[in-house]
Formats: C-alpha cells, structure tokens, sequence
C-alpha cells in the first residue's frame, strides 16, 4: 500500500494596504470631501444667520423681562451699520452681534413698556453678505418670535 501525503501550503497572509490600495482609498475619500465641501459652506453661512437671529430673540426677550421687573421701559436700538445694538436704559456700551458678516437692520428701535407690550409691532431682519436672512418679529403684545 502506497502512503499518498498531501501537503497543505500555508499560505503567506500580507497586512495592511499596498501603496496601490491606499492611494485609491484616498483619492475616494479626496472626492468625496471636495464634493461635500461647497455643502459644508453653505450650512456655515446659513447657520452664522441663524445663530444672530437666536442673540437677537435672546436680546429682545431680555429687554422685556428687564422692563416688567424694573417696572420702566426698555428699548432696543440698532446701531449704524447695523453689527451693534444697544438696550437702555441699561448702562453700558453697544453690544456686537457674535456672528461675523452678518447685519441686522429694524424699521425704528423696539420699545417694551414695563407691563411687557411693545410700542408696535417690528421686525429685525438679519442678513449676511450672500443675502440668507432670518427675521425676528415683535408683536405688540410683547411676543418675539423667529420667523
């Protein structure tokens, strides 16, 4: 009887890429991210609007809660160029929007009475240098709201 031997090769297990490999992985994720990147600007514009449209809410709801507890009126006033505001009668200096490269601009200065209620109703437009905007309204009941 004749003895058959098989032999079983190990085969030779290589790790990691070849620089073939690795230079096609990163041309994928080289366009991949050139795609996004025109998407990731455009969220950043649009958010840097939002976030002063949320300081602007912030500011205006403050300047209402500061006229009922001070039982006197408080009015918010846009300042020239419109990247500063004041809120009297407050002591202190002009405050700058967080935001850069955006403006807001307002009909007329936005006055609480100290029962919480505004003169009038008033709208502060915020926009950036593309021209996204965002609206903060005022109702004459006092309510500020983000449109």
């Amino acid at each position: 009887m004749k003895c058959v031997h098989y032999s079983v090769g190990l085969g030779r297990r290589r790790g990691g890429f070849t620089v073939l490999r690795l230079l096609v992985a990163m041309a994928i994720i080289a366009t991949l991210v050139g795609a996004a990147f025109p998407n990731i600007a455009g969220v950043t514009r649009i958010y840097s609007v939002r976030s002063a449209a949320r300081q602007v809410y912030s500011e205006l709801q403050n300047a209402r809660m500061s006229a009922v507890m001070a039982n006197q009126s408080y009015t918010f006033t846009i300042n020239g160029g419109g990247m500063t505001y004041t809120v009297s009668p407050s002591p202190g200096t002009a405050t700058a929007l967080e935001a850069s490269g955006v403006t807001m601009s307002a009909p007329s200065a936005i006055t609480f009475a100290s029962d919480g209620t505004a003169s009038a109703t008033a709208t502060v437009t915020v926009t950036n240098s593309v021209g996204d905007t965002m609206q903060v309204a005022v109702g004459s009941a006092g309510r500020v709201r983000i449109q």
